[in-house]
């Protein structure tokens, strides 16, 4: 897309499309990247950052959130863009593009086995060893 085909909008940290954005990248840890590590804590949300929507103006309905948010535990600040879609008058919510932790987060994913640490480091920065 162009950028000079989008409208670009901040977002409230309230707002529901940013706290469904960042909750549907929670999911995405919890369902997608920590499925089957037992030794890695379940992840919460606990606030939005900062959320900024691009609307698409050929697309009506599609739009992408980029979003700023905090989890426990660990205390992680991640950024990741979540796109959302109208699908059968529901909304569709997809995580796209590369999900990052803002912050530091030393030694909570040291449980991990050595070849995961080393070859992804966004599960070494969403797992929280309990």
């Amino acid at each position: 897309f162009c950028v000079c085909e989008t409208d670009q909008e901040k977002l409230t940290r309230d707002d529901s499309r940013s706290l469904s954005a960042a909750q549907t990248v929670v999911d995405h840890f919890n369902k997608e990247l920590l499925r089957g590590l037992t030794q890695c804590a379940t992840q919460e949300l606990t606030a939005v950052e900062s959320a900024v929507m691009t609307q698409y103006r050929q697309h009506q309905g599609e739009y992408r959130v980029q979003v700023m948010f905090r989890t426990q535990p660990g205390a992680g600040v991640f950024e990741a863009s979540v796109d959302v879609r109208l699908v059968d008058g529901r909304e569709e919510r997809t995580v796209v593009g590369e999900l990052l932790r803002i912050n530091r987060y030393g030694s909570q994913a040291d449980c991990l086995p050595a070849e995961l640490r080393a070859n992804s480091t966004i599960l070494r920065g969403v797992c929280y060893c309990k």
